[in-house]
């Protein structure tokens, strides 16, 4: 599998910042600890939905990286200059070397 993992990556969290107006916004940050891990992406085909009168094509993937625990629903992973929105983690066993991240890109 280590071949396999030949696309960096980029895990991001959204965090809140001062507006610099007193209030706050919300915007995304890279992770601290090993923010561009390397993973194989499998492309799992797209699927056309209607939004604000128009159709949009969403694209899903999967991500496989090494085996980590801070990855979390509202996360994002940054690839080939698209940003993706993690929808579903898999569920690591005890010693697993890989988690399967799915994610979509596209407006959902």
């Amino acid at each position: 599998m280590i071949g396999a993992l030949d696309q960096r990556i980029r895990l991001e969290r959204k965090v809140e910042q001062p507006d610099g107006a007193g209030g706050r916004r919300e915007t995304w940050s890279a992770f601290a600890d090993d923010p561009e891990p390397w993973a194989r992406v499998a492309l799992d085909g797209s699927t056309e939905r209607e939004a604000r009168g128009r159709k949009i094509l969403v694209q899903s993937a999967v991500f496989t990286l090494r085996a980590r625990s801070d990855v979390r629903g509202a996360d994002r992973i940054v690839w080939d200059g698209r940003a993706w929105e993690v929808v579903s983690i898999g569920t690591p066993v005890a010693r697993a070397r890989y988690i399967k991240v799915s994610a979509v890109a596209g407006e959902v």
